[in-house]
């Protein structure tokens, strides 16, 4: 049986002249901490909860009968604490079991028209370094979803300020879980402005943490844009610079080097590190600029350019500060700023795409359009002219998890190609609509797709 086990570390940066303050004291329930910097906390010794968040005399903890822990809890535990010297102190907690417990309820508040979630809180791991917590170096090495995944960061109730690191997520979940240490990562209590994201953690080395791995490894080099290694095991990023970059140490394995333009994946090849050895290996995309008749849209995974993108990862879709969802085009006189974000099986409309052909660029062509995120299988449903309509291209992997609605962007990123005849197009206007193949419950929660791209382009 698998026993979650939680460490807690206290380090002291104090002056040896004061130092004698910093330490644990044992009662019947508790670990008393003192870090000597104005924080005292309390550790359950029976469930590894911490009971209190005592800094500068006001207790943080909540108020409303959470506690702080993992997950939901551990439950009934063994905890132990032990001092390293007089700058260190470790509790550790061995849950007796292995619980896992989701508590459900509301999580999107209307205040005066004006939404408020949980979910929007999310960066993407990448920029996740000082949200909630500051999360070290490869705090997310053992985590799934990669360098763009994003999830809770916080929460605002009506009467507390609640803090979230998701270690393993579902939202929306595209890779297996992976499990191992989860960190280093920090809380910290600071009176003298924003915290730091370079906390030196090196001496976790010196206190015997299950899972850790000192930074002694290997580093790669190559190319450009945002370059990931995953395994089963382990996950690094890292953003290039200048056409070359320098990998995050790594634990030894084999791993899938991925090259991404923004968040769009171009490139894919396999590289072997070991510990205490440099591995060299470089990657390019390959990518060439195909000459298209019109172009909505980047093929970068990121829907920010559309109409509602600058909006939605922050609000819901009942947000009175929302617009209407569908929309429509005219390529040369309108920006992809007045085309829908997301389309919906049941809600919202179609959207609209208006161009002009030459006699001469009527022939076949090829129409691709490339999603970011699908929702109860939702997928492109396109016409042009009403003479022609797209074949269903089938219903893609299904991710159990909301999108648009929680404020989600990141799924496996769909991209679909069909042929369209010759005689379909016309000189002069033209019209592509497209809609949603799928169908799900009503409104927002409906089969949808948020979109990437939309491009046509004629066949030679």
């Amino acid at each position: 049986m698998l026993r979650p086990r939680a460490t807690l570390l206290v380090a002291a940066y104090a002056s040896t002249a004061v130092v004698a303050q910093f330490g644990v004291t044992a009662s019947t329930s508790t670990y008393r901490v003192n870090t000597n910097g104005g924080l005292i906390f309390d550790v359950s010794r029976t469930t590894g909860d911490i009971a209190s968040l005592i800094y500068q005399g006001i207790d943080h903890q909540s108020k409303e009968g959470k506690i702080s822990h993992i997950n939901s809890g551990l439950g009934t535990s063994t905890v132990s604490a032990a001092t390293y010297g007089t700058n260190y102190i470790k509790i550790t907690v061995v849950s007796s079991g292995n619980p896992v417990t989701q508590y459900y309820g509301s999580d999107v508040f209307l205040v005066n028209g004006w939404t408020r979630c949980k979910y929007y809180s999310s960066e993407g791991f990448i920029d996740d370094l000082v949200i909630s917590l500051v999360m070290l170096g490869n705090a997310y090495e053992t985590s799934s979803g990669g360098p763009f995944m994003r999830d809770i960061s916080n929460q605002e109730t009506s009467t507390q300020q609640e803090l979230t690191f998701y270690m393993n997520s579902g939202h929306p979940r595209t890779e297996p879980w992976r499990m191992g240490l989860k960190g280093p990562y920090a809380m910290v209590f600071s009176s003298n402005g924003f915290p730091s994201g370079n906390l030196d953690t090196s001496f976790f080395s010196e206190l015997s943490i299950l899972g850790y791995v000192p930074q002694s490894g290997p580093s790669t080099r190559g190319f450009e844009t945002v370059i990931s290694w995953p395994n089963t095991e382990n996950q690094y990023w890292v953003r290039a610079s200048g056409g070359s970059f320098t990998s995050p140490y790594m634990k030894s394995g084999t791993y899938t080097m991925k090259l991404y333009k923004q968040e769009f994946l171009v490139k894919t090849q396999t590289v072997t590190v070991t510990q205490g050895q440099t591995t060299t290996s470089n990657i390019s995309s390959g990518q060439t600029n195909q000459a298209v008749l019109f172009r909505v849209g980047e093929f970068d995974r990121l829907p920010f350019e559309f109409k509602i993108g600058d909006k939605f990862l922050r609000m819901h879709p009942s947000d009175t500060r929302m617009s209407t969802w569908g929309g429509s085009i005219t390529i040369g006189s309108q920006t992809a700023s007045s085309f829908p974000m997301a389309l919906f099986a049941k809600a919202g409309g179609t959207g609209t795409i208006g161009f002009t052909l030459a006699s001469t660029q009527t022939g076949a062509t090829t129409l691709r359009v490339g999603t970011a995120l699908s929702f109860k299988t939702g997928r492109p449903s396109p016409s042009i002219n009403g003479a022609w309509t797209g074949a269903d291209p089938g219903a893609p992997v299904l991710i159990d998890s909301r999108g648009v609605t929680r404020g989600g962007y990141r799924g496996y990123g769909e991209v679909y190609t069909w042929t369209v005849p010759p005689g379909v197009l016309k000189a002069g206007a033209n019209t592509l609509t497209l809609r949603v193949y799928g169908g799900g419950d009503a409104g927002c929660l409906s089969a949808n797709y948020i979109l990437d791209e939309v491009e046509l382009w004629a066949q030679s």
